[in-house]
């Protein structure tokens, strides 16, 4: 209560000084972009890619904006212009600043920006399965509806966010993700990204479940007895095969310690949460299958032409599906001996998944993505130089 009582004190000292300071607001000369990170570790992501990007560009000025100021060491080392929302000394900084770029909603800018009269982009953070609960989906309609632009991926997209959520639909602008112009483009030799990564086996299996929306419930690290799916899942990959564990973030680590000491002392094993690797894109770019439940990687991942094993579990979400469960293509496994079997034939015989999925595959595509051309990140930047005109 003393700590909730403080905050709301210090939070009503930083509007008053914000207040005074806009009396004084001084125009930059470059379109100065603030980038709000919506984690703990970081930009990731398309706000990532689009922050290197800009950040090279002669006519923006960019910054950073965490939300605690106890990991300041850990951005203050990832670029020189990183800054806690609640700094008093950069407070004319917020104030310059022509656009925010957001991913979960407007939570975390500093300033009320609407009030200074200061535009924000909104690029969200995944392409989900899940909708949003009911509750929930008319603060989410509300927030998405005070950008000025909301970055989607498709024409499917806009109908279900305009008409379903009731999204002003002038807003909402089909530009693509810029976070997957690497996976279009390809402009990185794998065997770099595997050397900076410290993996040397060959083929790569990237298994990334998602989380139980139910907090009450522990969900294990693999399903069907977690520590015998993961030890038949080793004992049936070579010595050349890698395994990448990537949890979500918001699973509670119920790592027992069979699969722990895997992790320390079995070479193949790579446990790779965003903690230890930040960009989820680098682990997608190297991997040559992906095993997932439901998690919003696939749609990503979708992107590589490469086999996806899907894990047959009951829907964690409770609310309805953005994307539906019959949008899971690939081999869908409802027990250890089906997986053993997918991982195989995805590992060893890539022109059989294709030949049983590629149609459907193409389909899915075209419903979720209106560009492949791997030119989002330059549609983003023009967005952004049109909004600050």
């Amino acid at each position: 209560m003393i700590k909730e009582t403080g905050f709301a004190f210090r939070d009503w000292i930083f509007n008053g000084f914000v207040s005074l300071r806009s009396l004084s607001k001084v125009k930059n000369d470059k379109i100065t972009v603030g980038f709000v990170s919506g984690t703990k570790t970081g930009l990731s992501g398309s706000s990532k890619i689009l922050f290197e990007a800009m950040t090279d560009d002669s006519r923006f000025f960019t910054y950073l904006v965490y939300q605690e100021s106890s990991i300041r060491k850990a951005w203050q080392n990832t670029t020189g212009n990183a800054y806690y929302r609640r700094a008093f000394t950069k407070i004319g900084l917020f104030l310059k600043t022509d656009i925010w770029i957001t991913t979960h909603g407007d939570f975390g800018i500093p300033i009320d920006y609407k009030k200074y009269s200061q535009e924000r982009m909104e690029l969200w953070h995944g392409i989900p399965f899940k909708g949003f609960l009911e509750e929930n989906r008319k603060k989410i309609s509300d927030d998405f509806n005070k950008a000025s632009t909301v970055v989607i991926t498709s024409n499917f997209f806009k109908k279900i966010f305009s008409e379903k959520w009731s999204v002003k639909k002038k807003i909402l602008k089909d530009l693509g993700q810029p976070r997957t112009d690497m996976l279009i483009k390809k402009p990185i030799p794998v065997e770099k990204i595997k050397q900076n990564l410290g993996i040397s086996q060959e083929k790569v299996i990237f298994y990334a479940p998602t989380h139980d929306q139910d907090e009450n419930k522990e969900k294990e690290l693999f399903p069907w007895k977690s520590d015998e799916t993961f030890n038949k899942i080793m004992s049936n990959i070579d010595d050349e095969t890698a395994l990448i564990i990537r949890p979500h973030p918001y699973w509670k680590e119920l790592i027992t310690p069979f699969v722990a000491d895997k992790i320390k002392n079995d070479s193949r094993v790579y446990y790779m949460p965003s903690s230890v690797v930040n960009e989820t894109e680098e682990l997608i770019y190297i991997s040559d299958v992906l095993i997932t439940d439901w998690s919003s990687i696939y749609f990503d991942f979708l992107l590589m032409n490469k086999p996806t094993i899907f894990l047959d579990l009951p829907n964690p979400f409770k609310d309805n599906f953005l994307m539906k469960p019959e949008e899971r293509i690939g081999y869908l496994c409802s027990d250890s001996n089906e997986l053993l079997v997918s991982i195989s034939e995805s590992v060893n015989n890539i022109e059989s998944y294709h030949k049983k999925y590629d149609v459907r595959l193409r389909r899915l595509k075209s419903k979720v993505y209106s560009n492949i051309d791997g030119r989002s990140t330059e549609r983003c930047i023009e967005e952004i130089i049109n909004l600050t005109e």
